[in-house]
């Protein structure tokens, strides 16, 4: 492997690590502020829809306690639980609605704060109406109150349109549970808006004027069309067997009784008949149909509910996976780095310190050994060359020196045999022929020369001693 793309790989690596890690965790954190997002919104939805029931079945009680005798002052007991547990409704969707990006629209956050107070309002007024003797009061107040409490509704289930559209945005997945929840809401509303005159009716004795019908048949239709568009939302959702449950027991407990009783008791109010049920016996009838529906609603949004915390869990494991994974990458990119750093740095400046013990002249200089690098390994294979060449030089530098100290006591004895090599030549020329050279620190060659130099020394002085005794006894005679 090249350095290059040692280095090539390992910032890429790095860069890949970084970039997934970053981009896995957005999407994961995306993924569960949606999902929270999401929850938040069916939560405000389901509140607001419990709002609308609550108000729904108040606006019956004033009704009643507007239109029916109370002597045991039960109907007033109810009334009063009515308005606390609407009360305590709102302020839960309130709470629920501040937690919600709407929050921040004024258009939606001035009514949602306004409900309260009016509903409170609309309530002092009727009940002071209640409180009047019942051939003293008017049954328009009961009308009044209604009034009041159809206009926050229709506020509240624009509301809830706006809540049904976001969660739609975030996830269609869960949109048609929650849509269903809502046009159970405004199926409860509608039935419950229509149900209002006929309480009117069986409390007053009183036939329903030509606008009223049309506002029970404008009721009807809108029934009829909501029971289309449910139809719609349940063939293209998954049904659980509690929505099942709900759906089968809404069937049975309101919409086939659009034929049977809500449809006599239209007729009655219509035509100025008896109605057949006393007050209390129609409210708590009405209240049992009705709570069907709401069972609808509240099987849908507990669904709904259930898949976004299951989506929620999912988001929560990936989040945490990813960050495993996360870690997993760091890690193996902290591992390139300590084998770049093993593989490549070490040796590196292993070699920088061999190559200063090299120029110091140190011997002791190690060459590191192969790790795998191509071109640290070709670095240390030079070295251990040029190594290898140094070591050749500084021997051929040492057998120099060797031979130049033979040379040199060469040239030393050849000068101390030269001068002794003179005087023996001088004594000669001078007729002394006894003198002998003695020279012991010399070559064979030169020890050779010095020998013959003294055998002719001993020839000569031999020859003429000879002669010399000859001519001595000649002239002795």
């Amino acid at each position: 492997m090249r350095v290059t793309h040692f280095l090539i790989c390992t910032i890429a690596a790095g860069a890949a690590a970084i970039l997934a890690s970053g981009y896995v965790g957005y999407q994961q954190m995306q993924a569960l502020s949606t999902a929270r997002e999401t929850r938040s919104l069916v939560v405000a939805s389901e509140s607001v829809s419990r709002v609308i029931e609550r108000a729904a079945i108040e606006r019956g009680a004033i009704t009643q306690v507007i239109l029916a005798a109370d002597p045991d002052g039960k109907i007033g007991a109810a009334a009063a639980q009515a308005a606390r547990d609407t009360d305590s409704r709102v302020l839960q969707m309130q709470e629920n609605f501040a937690a919600t990006i709407f929050a921040q629209r004024p258009e939606l956050a001035g009514p949602v704060s306004q409900i309260g107070q009016r509903l409170a309002d609309a309530r002092k007024l009727a009940v002071a109406e209640g409180a009047k003797p019942l051939q003293q009061r008017d049954p328009k107040s009961a009308q009044v109150f209604s009034a009041t409490v159809l206009e926050l509704l229709n506020q509240q289930s624009s509301l809830q349109r706006h809540l049904g559209a976001r969660i739609g945005d975030l996830n269609p997945e869960v949109s048609n549970t929650v849509s269903l929840g809502e046009l159970a809401t405004t199926m409860r509303e509608a039935a419950g808006s229509r149900s209002v005159h006929f309480t009117q009716y069986v409390g007053s004795g009183v036939k329903l004027t030509p606008t009223a019908v049309s506002q029970v048949d404008r009721f009807s239709g809108r029934i009829e069309q909501l029971w289309v568009l449910v139809d719609q939302a349940l063939a293209q959702m998954e049904i659980t067997p509690q929505l099942r449950t709900a759906i089968e027991t809404v069937k049975t407990g309101f919409r086939d009784e659009e034929i049977k009783t809500y449809g006599a008791m239209y007729e009655a109010a219509r035509d100025g008949k008896p109605a057949g049920m006393s007050l209390p016996d129609w409210r708590a009838w009405t209240q049992k149909s009705l709570a069907t529906i709401l069972q609808m609603r509240d099987a849908a949004f507990e669904q709904a509910k259930t898949e976004i915390d299951a989506g929620l869990t999912l988001a929560g494991w990936q989040l945490a996976l990813s960050l495993v994974a996360i870690l997993i990458v760091t890690g193996a990119v902290v591992g390139v780095v300590w084998l770049f750093h093993r593989g490549v740095v070490r040796p590196l400046s292993q070699l920088a310190d061999s190559v200063g013990l090299m120029l110091s002249g140190a011997e002791d200089a190690r060459i590191p050994a192969k790790v795998g690098m191509v071109e640290v390994d070709a670095i240390s294979h030079a070295l251990g060359d040029f190594q290898a060449n140094i070591h050749r030089v500084r021997a051929l530098e040492q057998q120099e020196h060797a031979a130049s100290a033979a040379r040199l006591a060469r040239a030393q004895s050849m000068e101390a045999v030269v001068s002794d090599v003179g005087e023996v030549v001088a004594a000669a020329a001078a007729g002394d022929f006894s003198a002998r050279l003695q020279i012991d620190q010399a070559d064979a060659q030169m020890q050779k020369l010095v020998a013959g130099i003294n055998e002719i020394n001993a020839v000569v002085d031999s020859a003429t001693s000879e002669f010399a005794r000859a001519l001595s006894a000649v002239a002795d005679g």
